[in-house]
């Protein structure tokens, strides 16, 4: 009786360790997926700063930062640059393009200037037509405001 009891108590502290070991490596494959996912974002993020910034002509790009980006997590533009900061992990892209970085009260920034980018926050890229571009940091409600106020100014002058 004693050998049948001690049989069972070992079987479940096998199955409860493989049970361990089974959770654990499942979680592990959801954190690696998750940092793939961000690596992604970051790299088609740092591709579309590329695009926007390189080419002939004049242009503006606006990139939201909203569907990218929740949270505590954050996108920082360095010199040559773009991070991806949150929960303790970061991760850095080169870009191609070396861009003027310019803040929200419209300084240019030097060659250690950081711009911090957070979801309420759009970025502004404009591309002029001799070869430089700037990226600027803007918030989502002041653009909101002046998309409200140019769509009013419209609507009461096609009524006039």
């Amino acid at each position: 009786m004693m050998e049948f009891f001690l049989s069972k108590f070992w079987a479940l502290i096998c199955g409860v360790l493989l049970l361990g070991v089974c959770a654990g490596s499942v979680l592990d494959l959801g954190r690696a997926s998750e940092d793939r996912t961000e690596q992604v974002m970051l790299e088609e993020l740092a591709r579309e700063i590329d695009a926007a910034c390189m080419g002939e002509g004049r242009s503006l790009h606006i990139i939201d930062l909203s569907e990218r980006i929740s949270g505590d997590e954050v996108i920082q533009l360095r010199h040559g640059s773009v991070w991806f900061m949150g929960e303790g992990k970061s991760y850095a892209k080169r870009l191609c393009c070396d861009p003027v970085l310019i803040d929200e009260s419209n300084r240019a920034l030097g060659l250690d200037g950081v711009i911090t980018f957070m979801p309420a926050l759009k970025m502004y890229v404009e591309r002029y037509g001799n070869g430089t571009a700037e990226i600027r940091v803007q918030s989502a409600k002041v653009d909101a405001t002046f998309f409200t106020a140019s769509t009013n100014s419209l609507a009461s002058s096609s009524s006039l």
